[in-house]
């Protein structure tokens, strides 16, 4: 091989290497860390590029060696994500999405993404890309109180076995205040109820002796100023103005006087009304009138 085929290869062998390193390839990324106790518990987010496979698997593994060749270790769950990569809106020739995996058990897990190049019925995958390495374990619960109010001694104590801090709180000032609150409440409410009810009867006492004082003669207005008034008292509730005149009316009544052409007498005759008196005379005695 002569000098100038020899400058080629490099040549070659240098820009396929830069190449393939500038072109990004299919990549997922775990949690650092996941609750054992939390559900769908881990979520990797995974990045496909343009060129990439686009029928890809995720499955996750217990962390071990040479876990993400294809037939060395059993997944514990997988997940084809082939459909999101269609459905994915593509933006600067990349797509993201999010995959959803539940591990139940503690320990260390990883994501290994696997390209789909099954044919004739037989499951064929190979690797394209893996996460780092992440913990599941059960997460420590941290409870926090907040105690309002003074106290008289605090004594903190604290263990090296992970336990909450306890606090001795002397005492509770604030106990006393709200029920001296809750009383002044009460006390309030029943005084304003008293107060009410007060003023309601003294109320219908004024309304009851103002209806209960009598009305002036000289008040009343009469429609019938032309009867004259005998003076006698007229008892409350009983009759009306048209009952008293037609009363006036029969007790007055009107003479009338009658004259003959003979002289003869005729005892006197009252109408069938009894409402007026006839006096019968003869002629000759007009000037008894």
């Amino acid at each position: 091989m002569n000098l100038g085929g020899l400058l080629m290869f490099v040549s070659t062998f240098i820009f396929v290497v830069i190449f393939v390193q500038c072109v990004p390839g299919f990549s997922i990324v775990a949690p650092p860390a996941a609750d054992v106790d939390l559900i769908n518990n881990i979520a990797g987010n995974w990045t496909w590029s343009e060129g990439d496979p686009t029928k890809v698997i995720i499955n996750l593994y217990v962390n071990g060696e040479d876990v993400c060749i294809f037939g060395i270790a059993k997944p514990m769950e997988s997940q084809d994500i082939t459909r999101d990569i269609q459905r994915a809106n593509e933006v600067d020739g990349k797509k993201n999405g999010t995959v959803i995996h539940q591990a139940d058990k503690t320990g260390d897990y990883i994501l290994c993404a696997f390209e789909d190049v099954s044919a004739n019925g037989k499951l064929n995958l190979t690797s394209i890309a893996n996460s780092s390495v992440f913990s599941v374990s059960r997460l420590p619960i941290v409870q926090t109180t907040t105690v309002l109010g003074t106290s008289s001694s605090l004594n903190p104590t604290s263990s090296n076995s992970g336990l909450p801090i306890e606090t001795d709180i002397g005492s509770k000032p604030s106990q006393g205040l709200s029920t001296g609150i809750i009383a002044g409440i009460v006390i309030g409410a029943a005084s304003l109820a008293a107060l009410m009810l007060a003023v309601l009867i003294l109320f219908r006492r004024i309304r009851r002796r103002g209806n209960s004082q009598d009305v002036p003669a000289e008040s009343i207005i009469s429609p019938y100023s032309h009867l004259v008034s005998t003076g006698t008292p007229m008892a409350k509730g009983h009759g009306s103005p048209v009952q008293v005149e037609e009363e006036q009316r029969e007790n007055q009544r009107e003479r009338r006087v009658l004259y003959h052409n003979d002289s003869g007498w005729r005892p006197p005759s009252q109408s069938d009304a009894g409402i007026s008196s006839v006096l019968e005379m003869p002629p000759s005695y007009r000037s008894a009138l």
